[in-house]
């Protein structure tokens, strides 16, 4: 190489030695602000029929769900629809959940059969509107079950079995 484009190249790749990382640390300094996500966070995890549910009318049940080491605290509520609310005490350690209401047992063959309520990713208070179907069943002997199910292997995680209401929405 001749002297002359040594010397250039030396003075280049000093210069760049410098600017890069110094490129580098202003720019990671000069990056937005961006909060975390959460399930509140429309619209990443809502789904558009489900977004109005308000979790007003006559409280049916109030429940401690344990799955996995945590807590999940729910409410079913009657109104105009019926409604479910889920609060989870820590994250859960499943990497997106999803909650199916199913009206047999928490079985694989019933997992096909089961209506997808929503996806119980994110913290905070989620809320779903359960399937007429359900609030049928809640009257009859046999109300279905609620299923946590892992969407990576399509495996039940977890499952809670609905109590039984009168036609009144009271207890039977």
């Amino acid at each position: 190489m001749i002297s002359s484009r040594r010397q250039t190249h030396r003075w280049l790749m000093t210069a760049l030695a410098v600017l890069l990382p110094w490129l580098a640390v202003s720019a990671l300094l000069q990056r937005p602000e961006i909060p975390p996500v959460t399930s509140t966070a429309a619209p990443l995890f809502a789904r558009s029929d489900l977004g109005a549910a308000e979790g007003e009318g006559d409280l049916l049940v109030a429940f401690d769900w344990p799955v996995q080491g945590t807590r999940l605290k729910g409410q079913l509520v009657l109104g105009e629809t019926l409604q479910l609310s889920l609060i989870a005490e820590q994250p859960l350690n499943l990497a997106d959940p999803l909650l199916y209401w199913s009206s047999t047992a928490g079985t694989t063959e019933s997992l096909a059969q089961a209506q997808l309520l929503g996806s119980l990713a994110g913290a905070g208070t989620h809320r779903y509107r359960l399937p007429v179907v359900a609030l049928r069943a809640l009257r009859s002997p046999q109300p279905g079950l609620l299923l946590l199910v892992s969407p990576l292997d399509q495996r039940i995680v977890a499952s809670w079995e609905l109590p039984p209401f009168s036609v009144g929405g009271k207890r039977s």
